[in-house]
């Protein structure tokens, strides 16, 4: 009887992949030109991967699925699918449906936002036509001017959060780079710094394809300027604060945080404090957070938590080790690196040989490990063990039950479950 070995299996769906990938560069240096110029094939292959994580974790597995993440990614950024100002990705992402269903929902939404925003193209060329091809470096002024109106154009509604200054801050970095790659033009210019701040500064260096925003002027805009805003925007400013700005990296700003949060309290605003933990915020945050419109909210029980009502954390960590849900050990693991303090962080560290297995039928499996080490990424950006792309072998499990024994002095009873990531249908 023939037996294929595990080893066997995971190179052969290496090998899988890698040919996809190659399909798929095949494709975007065919279909995407003006994109392929001005990232250089090194990047836009990193775009291609970037699009594969996406497409694997929205559980799609067609070849021509694949190709419309990538069209995503290019014609609408990195993040496409978590924009606030992106409504029309939702709805196919969230539903259950069968794929072909979700795919066809997907691509008509992503036509007809194509259509309105610039009618007649399609593709991700529609953005960088608006750019021109190159200006006179030697009127730095104007150049400067140009950059700004360049990315404006390119992303009009995180544009409108961040004064000109923050955008020729991060038109340095983006000139920077451009000079690695010997390009000139002020439309490379453009689009590195659109992508710098759409998806962080560290999107052409960092293995997870970047989601970390480092750039002080940057935070000093979105905890500023950003925040005296209308409501939607100043969510967004929020939002990201939580999701790409290190603590560490909001530390400067307690003060600031603090006195939006005690004006316009907000789901959002319990959850940037849940990470910065400002001192000053300690009992405005206690007596908000009590109140009858916010003492069932879970961001405020999340930001309590953060805060040290060791009761409402309980409510957290406690039911990760019984949890049998996979979808809830999920939303619960999120909570709980959202909360961050060394307890909470243990109690994960505790489930990283979790042997949930959240799996779509006839779709995908994914193992609910994943979920726990990017909550702990989440308050560990900088913890290469901790990467998503990094996670490939047994090896990485044990890169990162090594850290878990370094930082939280972290022991297990139980063996480890065997390997998998995500794994696409057949199985």
């Amino acid at each position: 009887m023939l037996r294929i070995s595990e080893q066997q299996m995971q190179a052969q769906r290496e090998a899988l992949q890698a040919r996809l990938e190659n399909r798929l560069y095949e494709h975007a240096c065919s279909t995407y030109p003006i994109p392929l110029r001005l990232f250089g094939p090194d990047c836009l292959r990193q775009l291609v991967r970037l699009s594969m994580r996406k497409t694997t974790q929205c559980a799609f597995i067609s070849e021509e699925a694949h190709r419309l993440f990538l069209r995503l990614v290019l014609e609408c950024g990195v993040e496409f699918d978590n924009d606030p100002a992106l409504a029309f990705p939702g709805p196919a992402l969230a539903t259950r449906a069968p794929e072909r269903q979700r795919f066809a929902q997907l691509a008509s939404a992503a036509d007809q936002y194509s259509a309105k925003t610039e009618p007649g193209m399609r593709g991700a060329a529609f953005r960088f036509r608006k750019f021109p091809t190159a200006w006179p470096a030697s009127d730095q002024h104007q150049y400067a001017k140009e950059l700004v109106r360049c990315c404006g154009a390119l992303f009009p509604e995180k544009a409108s959060l961040v004064p000109n200054d923050a955008w020729t801050s991060l038109s340095a970095k983006a000139a920077a780079e451009a000079a690695k790659r010997a390009w000139r033009s002020l439309t490379a210019h453009a689009v590195l710094s659109a992508l710098f701040f759409s998806a962080g500064c560290g999107l052409l260096a960092d293995p997870r394809g970047a989601a970390i925003l480092r750039d002080p002027q940057i935070i000093a805009a979105l905890t500023g300027p950003a925040l005296a805003f209308n409501e939607a925007a100043r969510d967004e400013a929020l939002t990201a604060l939580h999701e790409f700005v290190p603590a560490s990296s909001l530390a400067p700003h307690a003060e600031t945080l603090t006195a939006d949060f005690e004006k316009f309290p907000t789901s959002s605003s319990f959850l940037v404090l849940a990470k910065a933990k400002p001192a000053p915020a300690g009992i405005p945050l206690r007596k908000i957070a009590t109140t009858p419109r916010w003492k069932d909210d879970s961001s405020a029980r999340i930001a309590l938590a953060a805060y040290g009502d060791q009761a409402v954390e309980r409510s957290f960590t406690d039911p990760l080790a019984s949890i049998q849900d996979p979808r809830e050990f999920a939303r619960l693991a999120r909570q709980t690196g959202w909360i961050g303090t060394p307890t909470a962080l243990r109690a994960l560290a505790d489930q990283v040989r979790t042997s949930l297995i959240f799996e779509i039928p006839n779709a995908v499996k994914r193992s609910s490990r994943l979920d726990v080490i990017a909550a702990l990424s989440f308050n560990f950006p900088e913890e290469p063990a901790l990467f998503a792309n990094n996670i490939t072998s047994e090896q990485s499990y044990d890169d990162v039950e090594s850290f878990c024994r370094r930082q939280f002095g972290a022991k297990w009873s139980k063996p480890r479950p065997p390997f998998l990531v995500n794994q696409p249908f057949p199985f």
